[in-house]
């Protein structure tokens, strides 16, 4: 073998050729460095995006799922200009055939409204404001500004300009079977004070409850001899297996008898029931707040 023999020029030489080597080693770690954390980075946002937004927590949006549903909203985040939950309550939405209706306690939105890539579209809309003590704004906006929309399980979603409103319905599921569904079915009985208008009258309202979750209820409170009205109260309603039931009037047609409005208060506490009970050929709905109950059959 050949002995190696170092020049102090060609020891010199090496040593600037091996630091070059590991300078040129190190920007490239440095690169790839930078593109590893790049792409770490990109997989946090893809999974922070995915863990508000995984398809297995929000569904796709077709009016269907949407659709003779109330939503009463339940939370606002972060809270809107508008204010938090509480300055919209008690607020809810219904849904029904393309047609939207919303109702703050106090004033009405009606249109018609579209579902077009997971973005909600409410058209030919009108506002009736009737005022509400202390309310502070009408809080429809969030509805007409074009909002994302989804749903996971039993909550629906509207989300625009980083701010979510949420809503709620505990009538998502199937209508419980029932022999009531598809009939028409006559106030018989009821604790209701006023009842006894009807008493009087001789002629006892009329609800019909749809399998596709639509109701009328129907009354006089005039003789048929003296007028052919019908008053009316039509819109959606839900019920689930907890013997819950809820009503959202969307039109309403009424003609006073210039004597009182008894009649359509009773009607008001019977929309406003919250449970219901059948059996031995009665259903019958109770509005707990008022303590009174009603009962119908065929």
């Amino acid at each position: 073998m050949f002995p190696i023999v170092y020049h102090e020029h060609n020891v010199a030489i090496h040593i600037e050729w091996m630091n070059r080597q590991v300078i040129f080693k190190g920007d490239e770690m440095n690169t790839r460095v930078v593109l590893l954390l790049a792409v770490v980075m990109i997989c946090a946002l893809a999974l922070f995006c995915s863990s508000r937004f995984a398809p297995e927590d929000l569904t796709l949006i077709d009016a269907g799922q949407i659709d003779d549903i109330q939503w009463n909203l339940v939370d606002v985040d972060p809270p809107a200009a508008g204010g938090d939950v509480e300055d919209y309550a008690p607020f809810m939405i219904a849904l029904l055939d393309g047609a939207i209706w919303g109702h703050d306690g106090c004033n009405f939105l009606s249109g018609k409204y579209e579902i077009i890539h997971d973005t909600l579209f409410v058209r030919e809309w009108s506002v009736t404001e009737m005022g509400c003590s202390g309310q502070r704004n009408v809080p429809f906006s969030h509805l007409l500004a074009k909002p994302g929309i989804a749903k996971k399980g039993n909550m629906l979603t509207l989300q625009k300009d980083g701010t979510t409103w949420s809503y709620s319905s505990n009538f998502t599921r199937e209508l419980p079977a029932t022999a009531f569904i598809n009939s028409t079915l006559t106030l018989r009985s009821s604790n209701d004070a006023d009842f006894a208008f009807f008493i009087d009258l001789g002629l006892y309202p009329q609800l019909q409850l749809g399998d596709n979750r639509e109701f009328s209820l129907q009354w006089y409170n005039k003789s048929p001899q003296v007028t052919g009205f019908i008053n009316e109260y039509a819109g959606i309603f839900g019920m689930n297996d907890q013997n819950e039931i809820q009503f959202t009037a969307i039109s309403w047609k009424y003609e006073g008898n210039q004597t009182s409005t008894v009649d359509w208060q009773v009607i008001e506490r019977i929309l406003a029931a919250g449970r219901y009970e059948e059996g031995d050929g009665i259903f019958k709905i109770t509005n707990d707040d008022a303590s009174t109950c009603y009962e119908f059959s065929r």
